[in-house]
């Protein structure tokens, strides 16, 4: 592809590859591993159980996030040069969730590492979502079992780059009373 894909092409994608667009630029995506959905699967039933009855809702990839749109602004939807399918993420502003997809920034993302996205994730993903305001960003190594966290300050910029171990729970910044538990890492497999 030569020219600068936007949302109203990426539509028109086979629908059995998933891909994602970052600065109108197609990425295709490969299954994820065993592993990568156990993990995602434990981490969504957290962030589910602890968000029941607040107005925060959680999602799981695939979803689209057309993160450079605006609800306000219909026409930013179809020329979306940056659709995203984070593996995991909270919504808290429900004038921005539609049924196929998510327009604008989430409050808070999870990627979990996968050989062939680490790099984008930690480097262009990451840029990208300090870009159109995401609170909070966390990624996830499975293997090594660590967390870098990325919080954004109040200039707009992710100023705490924090890496933990997957020990005890980690405290969501972003979010009030939501903290993610390990424990089920030693049963992981």
């Amino acid at each position: 592809m030569n020219s600068r894909v936007s949302y109203h092409e990426y539509q028109r994608f086979d629908a059995d590859v998933r891909y994602e667009v970052i600065d109108g630029v197609p990425f295709a995506m490969a299954a994820p591993s065993r592993s990568h959905q156990q993990m995602s699967g434990q981490l969504l039933s957290q962030l589910v159980q602890q968000l029941n009855g607040q107005p925060c809702e959680a999602y799981a990839a695939p979803f689209d996030v057309l993160i450079d749109s605006d609800s306000t602004q219909p026409d930013t939807i179809e020329n979306s040069e940056n659709i995203v399918q984070p593996d995991l993420f909270v919504l808290c502003d429900e004038t921005k969730s539609f049924e196929k997809y998510c327009v604008g920034a989430p409050d808070f993302i999870i990627e979990i590492l996968s050989p062939s996205t680490s790099l984008r994730d930690m480097n262009t993903k990451r840029k990208l979502y300090e870009t159109y305001g995401v609170k909070e960003y966390w990624i996830v190594h499975p293997v090594d079992h660590w967390v870098m966290i990325n919080i954004l300050d109040g200039s707009g910029t992710f100023e705490q780059h924090e890496v933990q171990g997957l020990t005890g729970s980690t405290t969501i910044a972003a979010i009030k009373d939501l903290t993610i538990s390990w424990d089920f890492l030693p049963n992981f497999v």
